[in-house]
C-alpha cells in the first residue's frame, strides 16, 4: 500500500487541494480525501498532480523515421503516399530485436512526456521475407516485453491488413510483413487475450487497418467475432485520413467511409475511429450520436499533410475524443492538444475554441482526452478516482511557466506555454516509473538504441 499527499490535484470531480491518495498493492486508488493535513508517513508529491494521459494510437517502429522524411524527392508532390514508401523501406529491414529496442526507447520517451499507457496499432507480423514466424505472436510479444520492461500500460491492437487498396488490390512485396489470413488474425487475438486476460498492465483489442486494407466480407467476420466473444474489447480502425480514401470509398462502397461504417455495424463505446479527418457535417453529427471515440493525432496529421478534423463542432457538441502520437514525429501530449486547438484557430480565425462547457480550455482538453483515451484502450485510467488505476503525473512547480500558478491557470500554462518538459514524476498502476525526470532504464536502453540509429539514419 502507498499513500501520497498532493497539495494540488486534478481529480475526476475537478481540482482539489491537500489531497491524500491511497493506493493498494495492485496499483488501484482506494481512497481520496481532500482538505487533509500532511502526515509523516505520507509520500509528498512535490508539485501539482494530474491524471496520466493515454496514448491511443502508436506505430512504434515509425520512431526510426521521425525527422528523416522532410526532404523533397525530385519534383514529386510529397504526400502521405510518398512518405509511406520510405516507411515501407524501413519496415522491410527491421529485425525483432531491433523492434524491441525501438519500442523500449519510444515507451520511455512516452512516459517521460506524461503518457502512461499506449494503444499499439501493430501490423508488423511476419519475417522480413514475408514468411510467418513459427510463433504468430513473435513480434507482439517483443512489444509487450518492451512495455512491461519500461513500465507503460499497453493495449496491444494487432492489425489485420489484407489488401493493398480498395477493390481487393493484392498486397505489394513491401507489405508482405503485414499479411495474416482471417483465421491467423483471430487466432492471434485469442492467443494474446488468453495469455493476458488477468493482467492489469496488458490488454488486447481488434484493429482492422482500414477500409482500403480490409474488404467488407472480412470486416463483417471480425465484427461478428468481436460481438459474439469479445464485445468489451477495443475496436480501432483508420478511417477517412486522406481525401483519396474518401473518393475511393465513394467509388467502391458507394458511400463515404464513416457513413458506411456507421450504417453497417453496431458501433459503440468500444470503437475508436482513428483520424476521421475528412468527415462531412452529417458524419460528424452521426459520430456524436454514436458515442464512438475519435482518435486524433494532430502532429502526425499535420506532418503528413492529411488535413484538419472538424474538432470545433465535434468536441463542443459532446463528441468523445482521445489523442495519439501515431508516427512518433512528436511524442508529447502537450503538442497534440496544443496543435489540436491551434489548427482550429487557424481555420476558424478565432481563439479559445475547444473549451466546451469548462472555464479552462486546457482543462477541457486534458480531461476529455484522459476519459476518451481510457475508454478507447478499455483501461480503468479515466481520471483520478476510486477504483481506477493510479496512473498520474507530477508537474515541476519550479518551471518558470508554472511557478506560483494554480488550478485552471496552471493547466492552461502547462499546455500552451511550457517549451520544455515539465513532467517531473510519473506513476503507472501505483509504481513510480519516472522520478525527477529520470527513468531508471533510460541509459541502458539508449545505448542499444544508438546502435540502431547508426544503421538507419541514412534512410
Amino acid at each position: 500500500m502507498k499513500t501520497l499527499f498532493a497539495s494540488m490535484a486534478l481529480l475526476s470531480t475537478g481540482w482539489a487541494k491537500d489531497v491524500v491518495i491511497e493506493i493498494n498493492s495492485k496499483g488501484i486508488i482506494t481512497k481520496l480525501t481532500s482538505n487533509s493535513s500532511y502526515k509523516s508517513n505520507y509520500e509528498q508529491c512535490n508539485g501539482p498532480v494530474l491524471p496520466g494521459m493515454p496514448n491511443v494510437h502508436s506505430h512504434v517502429f515509425q520512431r526510426m523515421l521521425a525527422g528523416l522524411a522532410e526532404q523533397k524527392i525530385e519534383s514529386k508532390k510529397d504526400t502521405f503516399w510518398s512518405w509511406r514508401e520510405k516507411m515501407y523501406y524501413l519496415v522491410n529491414h527491421l529485425t525483432p530485436d531491433q523492434i524491441h529496442v525501438i519500442a523500449s526507447q519510444t515507451y520511455v520517451e512516452m512516459l517521460k512526456s506524461g503518457y502512461t499507457s499506449v494503444g499499439e496499432f501493430h501490423y508488423l507480423h511476419n519475417n522480413r521475407d514475408g514468411a510467418p514466424y513459427q510463433d504468430i505472436a513473435e513480434i507482439s510479444n517483443y512489444l509487450i516485453e518492451a512495455a512491461t520492461y519500461t513500465g507503460i500500460g499497453m493495449t496491444l491492437l494487432p492489425v489485420l491488413y489484407s489488401w493493398g487498396g480498395f477493390g481487393q488490390t493484392p498486397l505489394s512485396q513491401a507489405q508482405k510483413r503485414f499479411s495474416l489470413s482471417l483465421d491467423q488474425y483471430l487466432n492471434l487475438i485469442e492467443k494474446l487475450y488468453n495469455q493476458y486476460r488477468d493482467s492489469s498492465k496488458i490488454n488486447v483489442g481488434f484493429a482492422p487497418h482500414s477500409l482500403r486494407a480490409v474488404s467488407p466480407d472480412l470486416l463483417d467476420e471480425i465484427v461478428k467475432f468481436q460481438q459474439k466473444k469479445y464485445e468489451n474489447l477495443p475496436f480501432h480502425i483508420h478511417v477517412a485520413e486522406q481525401i483519396q480514401e474518401v473518393e475511393q470509398a465513394l467509388y467502391y462502397l458507394k458511400n463515404r467511409p464513416i457513413a458506411w461504417l456507421l450504417e453497417r455495424y453496431p458501433v459503440g463505446n468500444s470503437w475508436c475511429f482513428v483520424h476521421a479527418t475528412h468527415s462531412s457535417d452529417n458524419e460528424i453529427n452521426s459520430l456524436i450520436r454514436s458515442k464512438i471515440i475519435v482518435g486524433l493525432c494532430p502532429t502526425t496529421e499535420a506532418n503528413l499533410g492529411d488535413g484538419l478534423f472538424s474538432a470545433h463542432k465535434y468536441i463542443n457538441q459532446g463528441g468523445t475524443m482521445a489523442i495519439g502520437s501515431d508516427s512518433q514525429i512528436s511524442i508529447n501530449p502537450i503538442e497534440e492538444l496544443r496543435w489540436l486547438e491551434y489548427g482550429q484557430r487557424l481555420i476558424n480565425q478565432q481563439r479559445i475554441l475547444l473549451i466546451g462547457s469548462d472555464t479552462s480550455l486546457a482543462l477541457n482538453l486534458w480531461k476529455k482526452s484522459v476519459e476518451g483515451g481510457a475508454r478507447a484502450l478499455a483501461r480503468s485510467i479515466g481520471g483520478l478516482q476510486v477504483n481506477n488505476q493510479a496512473d498520474l503525473i507530477i508537474l515541476n512547480n519550479k518551471n518558470p511557466n508554472l511557478y506560483n500558478k494554480t488550478y485552471n491557470q496552471l493547466i492552461d500554462s502547462f499546455i500552451f506555454s511550457t517549451n520544455y518538459n515539465a513532467v517531473q514524476d510519473v506513476m503507472v498502476s501505483g509504481k513510480w516509473v519516472v522520478k525527477n525526470f529520470y527513468h531508471d532504464k533510460e541509459e541502458e536502453i539508449f545505448e542499444k538504441f544508438k546502435g540502431i540509429l547508426l544503421l538507419y539514419n541514412g534512410l
